[in-house]
């Protein structure tokens, strides 16, 4: 008896594509690859939004300090709002005494900011002692 011996063929071959199957799998790991570059750049990007920021309230607090050199100092707190960041001068007189009993003349200035960064509450305080005799 003669018997006919038939060859296996697979559809990959005789078409030469992929299946449905083999596509879908093949989108949905890319798709997953893409959103988790998409997270990893959005993290970056508010983390740098936010250095930004607090370089920018840095420097507004330096500016708001180098002004006690221009004009005398008064005992008592100022506030500013500027882009969105209140922020608080406050001058308080230090009692220190010289070896005669007289006042030096220190002031303590305090600079705080304030400012929101979306749903959170930022606050930065500096402190710097000034000598005006």
């Amino acid at each position: 008896m003669n018997h006919v011996r038939f060859n296996r063929v697979s559809f990959r071959n005789l078409w030469g594509g992929f299946t449905m199957m083999e596509m879908m799998i093949a989108t949905a790991i890319f798709s997953l690859a893409g959103m988790g570059l998409v997270v990893a750049f959005n993290h970056t990007l508010e983390a740098g939004i936010a250095m930004e920021r607090e370089n920018e309230v840095r420097g507004q607090m330096q500016s708001l300090a180098a002004e006690v050199k221009k004009k005398p100092l008064a005992v008592g707190s100022e506030t500013v709002e500027a882009n969105g960041v209140k922020y608080e001068r406050i001058v308080e007189r230090v009692n220190l005494k010289n070896s005669r009993n007289a006042d030096v003349g220190f002031y303590q200035l305090t600079i705080k900011a304030q400012w929101k960064m979306g749903t959170e509450e930022i606050s930065r305080d500096m402190e710097v002692l000034v000598y005006q005799p």
